[in-house]
């Protein structure tokens, strides 16, 4: 996992397009069964803020957010309420400099598909 880490793309302000068919399985959190594929993605905010994140997938898809990369003791939040088709929505205040980790991940396993993840970052002052 260092190694997947270590290459994640930078989570763009606005849409990211991506896919967790090609993904890896081995990451889960606390609101998400193991063994279903997932992408990733890196942000470190340089100020305080709220980052704002929804999820779009035709596939039952959820998000979380780790400080750190991919150790589910450092969850910050987890959402996957939404059935398939629908957006799922997290916020999480973040503070500066602190580098975490957006995963986009399959609800179960098997569980795979196309995503829009729509990201804004507020700051807090």
């Amino acid at each position: 996992s260092a190694v997947f880490c270590s290459t994640l793309p930078a989570l763009e302000m606005g849409p990211n397009v991506g896919s967790t068919s090609d993904g890896t399985a081995a990451f889960d959190a606390s609101c998400i069964a193991p063994g279903g594929p997932e992408s990733a993605y890196a942000f470190t905010p340089a100020v305080d803020g709220t980052l704002y994140l929804t999820l779009d997938a035709t596939t039952n898809l959820g998000i979380y957010v780790d400080l750190g990369c991919g150790d589910v003791a450092t969850e910050l939040a987890c959402a996957d309420a939404a059935p398939a088709g629908a957006l799922e929505a997290l916020s999480i205040a973040v503070p500066a400099g602190a580098p975490i980790t957006i995963f986009v991940d399959g609800k179960s396993e098997g569980t795979a598909g196309d995503f829009t993840l729509l990201a804004n970052f507020v700051p807090a002052n």
